[in-house]
Parts: structure tokens; sequence; C-alpha cells
């Protein structure tokens, strides 16, 4: 069997931390033999993994700016603190940095092995993925990179902004991430979470609360469509650093009525399922996992022009609305939809029509001829 090592720094609730569970599910483990490790914390997913996955979790010592020092370890050391002091024999023969970060920095260390480095972000955007971070100026970040055997992008955006970013276009494969469809939508059928909402039209988005995810331009947007007298009511899900910022917003703008902040919901299909409308506000994502989601249950979605946009809706938006990256380009995209019933009805049709793109079995596949084409490279 092939043992592979896949590294991550917690399974939170993040989009890669929600559907690494999703691969390993479905990965042949009569070929292959997976261990999972978490740096720092276990978090949500953990209760995802399947029970034929090994999982330990480092729990290492965190504190807030760690990649100032992290940038003065030397990968080798990174490797040997994070990895080898759980494992003795260290007899991997495949090992994968499935985050931006430290873990890809931590994978560089690793001697006599293959290595992989899956990429979620976009490199050119305004939010840039945090591992250059780690290193020591770019010279250095470049010399660790070239250790790497394969780079996995999520998206095509990804793929492209990497090579422009690093120079890399050797060994750079575009794998979409692996949605789970008959658990997503399962799971969606527990309950309505709108049976007692009096409102005609619910909206929902989901993510964390950070800046990233551009919740305040969907709050000015929802002030704007209130003042023009739309009724609605919109459903943000997530937590984060940012919840005070937009709990303010609210409250300033008296907006309770209309949109409302839940937190974390460990289950959130329903919420998507039973809406008649999902957005995605965000400034950068990599393979938005949410609006995968959203397609999966034949809801009619809103994209900002995002990583991944285009090829979960179409370059032609056949399958959902793209619109500007900005406030006034989500603003005008709600209007459309809030005031065009026909519109939703449409792209629910369309979202249904793409539902099977997200087949698990296509992308596995996938990953599973890239371990092996690795594996049998000198």
């Amino acid at each position: 069997m092939i043992k592979v090592l896949f590294i991550l720094e917690n399974l939170g609730g993040g989009g890669a931390e929600k559907i690494l569970p999703n691969l390993l599910k479905h990965i042949d483990d009569k070929r292959y033999d997976i261990t999972v490790l978490t740096l720092f914390f276990d978090g949500v997913n953990k209760q995802r993994l399947s029970k034929n996955i090994k999982y330990i979790c480092r729990r290492a010592f965190y504190f807030r700016g760690i990649t100032r020092l992290i940038k003065f370890i030397p990968a080798s050391l990174l490797y040997r603190y994070y990895v080898k002091s759980n494992f003795a024999n260290d007899d991997f023969d495949l090992v994968v940095a499935y985050m931006n970060g430290l873990p890809t920095k931590v994978v560089m260390g690793a001697k006599d092995k293959k290595k992989i480095a899956w990429l979620h972000g976009d490199f050119m955007g305004g939010y840039k993925p945090n591992f250059p971070k780690n290193f020591l100026g770019r010279a250095a970040m470049l010399k660790g990179l070239s250790s790497i055997d394969a780079f996995v992008g999520v998206s095509e955006k990804v793929c492209h902004s990497f090579t422009k970013f690093s120079g890399i276009k050797d060994n750079l494969h575009l794998i979409h991430n692996t949605n789970d469809r008959d658990e997503i939508i399962s799971r969606a059928a527990e309950c309505n979470p709108y049976a007692e909402n009096a409102s005609p039209i619910n909206i929902v988005s989901v993510g964390h609360l950070h800046k990233v995810k551009g919740n305040e331009r969907l709050l000015q947007a929802a002030k704007t469509l209130r003042d023009e007298g739309f009724s609605f009511r919109l459903h943000i899900l997530g937590e984060g650093a940012q919840r005070p910022e937009l709990e303010a917003y609210i409250t300033e703008h008296g907006l309770q009525s209309w949109v409302e902040l839940p937190g974390f919901i460990d289950n959130p299909y329903p919420y998507i399922k039973h809406a008649d409308l999902y957005i995605c506000p965000s400034y950068s994502e990599g393979f938005s996992t949410a609006v995968s989601e959203a397609v999966i249950l034949g809801v009619p979605v809103i994209s900002t022009l995002v990583s991944g946009a285009t090829e979960i809706l179409g370059e032609q938006q056949e399958f959902g609305m793209i619109c500007e990256n900005n406030s006034e380009g989500i603003c005008n995209a709600l209007r459309d939809m809030l005031a065009k019933p026909d519109l939703r009805a449409h792209y629910a049709k369309m979202s249904r029509q793409r539902s099977i793109f997200f087949s698990p079995e296509r992308t596995v596949k996938a990953v599973e001829n890239l371990f092996d084409q690795i594996i049998k490279s000198k």
C-alpha cells in the first residue's frame, strides 16, 4: 500500500478543512494507507474523518504572530518538530501539505519523500495566501518550493495566479475540490429552518466572519435594498473576528428585521436548501465550497467574480449569476434576483442541472492518478 500523510493546521470550519474528509472518504483504502496530522488543534471536521483514516493532532504551541518566528526556522527542523516527533518510523511514501502556509513549509523539510502542495487561494488577489510570510524572502521561498514534486490548484485561476506569483508551471495540476454530494443532499433534508419565518424571500450566505468574505459589502447592499422597499431576510452563517463590526452596522442602520447572524451552524445545508437565494460576496476565494454546495442543492446562486466562480457557474453565467467584485455589483445582482422571481426560478433549474458536475468520483480519480504518477516518478 502507498502510505500518505496529509498535513494541515487544524480541521476547523474552513473550506479546505471541510473538503479533506470528503476526499479521504472516497479514496481507495485498499491501495492507500492515509494518515492526517493537524499541527495545532482538532476542529469540527475531525468527526467527519472516516474510521479507516488514522488521525493525530500535534497540539503544538501556537501564538499570534508565529510566522515571525517560523521564517527563521529551517524546513528540516520544522518537519522534525511537527512530524517526526509523532512518527518514529516516518515511513510515509508521500507527504501532502493540504493548506497554504505553515504546512507547506513543514512538508518542504521532508527528506527522501515525494511531496505535494495543495493550493487553495488566489495568489495575485488582494488577499494573498499567507505562506510567503514563513520565509526569509522570496529567494528562500522559491528554493523551498523547488523541492515539491507536484502542486494541486483547486481552480484555473488559482493555478494561473500561482504561476504568475512563483514562475512555476511544471508539475502543476488542476483538481477541483471533492464534494460529498450524497451526504449534502441527505443532511439538507433534516429540517426547514425557515418554517416559522414570515419573510417571503430568504437569502443565505455561509462563511467565516472575516474581512476576505466581504460581509460588510453584503450588509451595505441589504441596507440599500431595504431602503428601496424590498422585503427579505438575510441569514449570514458563520463565526469570526468581524462579528462585532457587522453587529454594530446592523444595529446602527436598524437592520435587525432584515439580517441575522446565527453563528456557526454544524449543518448549514437545510439553510441553503430551503433558501430562495444563495450569495457569495467574497473578495477572494480558491474554489468556493459553499457555492458548489448551493448548486448541488439546486438553489439559485450569486457569486462575486472570484477564483472558481466561472468553473462552477459557467463562463457565460449559465448556471448562476456572477457579479462584479465590488459593493455596487453585489447590490445590483441582489436587486435583479429579488425583483425577478422568474430569474430565480431559472437559476434554480440550472443549478439542479449543474449538480451532477460535482460527482466525487471525478475528482477522487484525478487525485489517485496523481498519487500513482508521483510515486512512480524518479
